[in-house]
């Protein structure tokens, strides 16, 4: 991943990303109204801005109209060399925009450190909404000796007898699929807890602070950095959905790096 991009490779890049939202959303070529509110806030705007009463919005459309106001912003942030980076992005006024934007580039210097991850829980962890939704954020290190299923009845609070195999406690996934799948899996169950959200501020809280989680995860839990990776997504309908997302990451002197991340309803 480049540290760099011009502004017209920044562009593309988010044209693709925002593309691939829209895409998501929709089951064909053209956006419902009802497929529109799975959008993020600040993308769902604009696409209403296109609708004429109950007629879909073609993706391409909503692409196109898209494009002019990424490169507005894009130009707005490029520094003298007409070029942006991490830092630029972080210039950017629509959050949504930033955190699609910061995923474009390595703000890895030199060994993968975990100080941008725990701020980002931590910050998570303080944000009230959040708290009084049952959503808690968590990372702690465990020494060589732990293995992925003692670190797991860890962060559950039940004895590795107990908890027994991880395939029979969640889904269990490794290597780079683990860190993708997970956030992506975040991502999803976070836009819906969004979309129950009543005012737009509500909303913009949620996309900021997962965004921020999912960002710091997927720039520290780096296959570089860590010889295994393993997720696992645990979740207990019965329990009003209640949800478990764990990342395990094993470093190279052998010791253990876990990030959890709990939906428990009230």
């Amino acid at each position: 991943m480049p540290t760099s991009r011009t502004i017209n490779a920044t562009v593309t890049a988010l044209v693709s990303s925002y593309r691939k939202e829209i895409q998501a959303a929709a089951r064909d070529a053209n956006l419902s109204k009802a497929e529109e509110r799975k959008l993020s806030p600040w993308l769902k705007s604009h696409v209403q801005q296109l609708r004429q009463g109950n007629k879909p919005v073609t993706v391409d459309a909503a692409v196109k109209a898209l494009k002019p106001v990424i490169e507005r912003a894009a130009r707005s942030i490029a520094g003298a060399d007409g070029k942006i980076d991490a830092k630029d992005v972080q210039k950017l006024r629509v959050a949504d925009l930033r955190t699609h934007a910061a995923t474009l580039f390595d703000t890895t210097v030199g060994p993968s450190t975990s100080g941008a991850l725990e701020r980002a829980l931590t910050t998570a962890s303080k944000n009230e909404l959040l708290s009084d939704f049952g959503w808690g954020f968590e990372f702690d290190t465990y020494s060589e000796r732990e293995t992925p299923e003692s670190i797991v009845a860890k962060l559950v609070d039940v004895s590795k007898d107990d908890l027994g195999a991880l395939r029979d406690f969640g889904a269990v996934k490794s290597g780079v699929t683990a860190v993708r799948d997970l956030t992506a899996d975040l991502k999803a169950t976070a836009d819906e807890f969004r979309d129950n959200r009543e005012t737009a501020a509500e909303q913009r809280q949620v996309d900021e602070q997962f965004g921020a989680v999912s960002r710091a995860a997927i720039n520290y839990f780096k296959p570089e950095t860590f010889q295994k990776l393993l997720s696992v997504r645990h979740s207990i309908e019965e329990d009003g959905d209640t949800n478990r997302f764990i990342l395990l990451g094993q470093k190279k002197d052998g010791s253990w790096a876990a990030m959890q991340v709990t939906e428990f309803p009230f």
